[in-house]
């Protein structure tokens, strides 16, 4: 069952539509594993507004864990054709 509703996931998750280009900069960063605050210091503001776009991320494409993000970034590869 669980691979189903994995299945499913990969099926039915949002294409990066929902996301600023700004945030998918971001979402490239955090695949990379980056520290919110070695992103912080590239963006030149705070790790905790990092943080807190992290969250707001994860909520819209519906990500649960790290594991999942770097997974599904590569999936969205297209994306390395805009700016970021």
């Amino acid at each position: 069952m669980e691979g189903d509703q994995a299945n499913l996931h990969q099926q039915t998750l949002p294409r990066g539509d929902k996301l600023s280009p700004q945030q998918k900069k971001l979402l490239r960063r955090f695949a990379q594993r980056k520290t919110d605050k070695q992103i912080a210091k590239e963006f030149g503001c705070h790790a905790e507004l990092i943080a807190a776009q992290r969250q707001t991320i994860m909520e819209k494409l519906e990500i649960r864990s790290q594991a999942q993000l770097e997974a599904d970034v590569r999936q969205f590869a297209g994306w390395r054709n805009q700016a970021g």
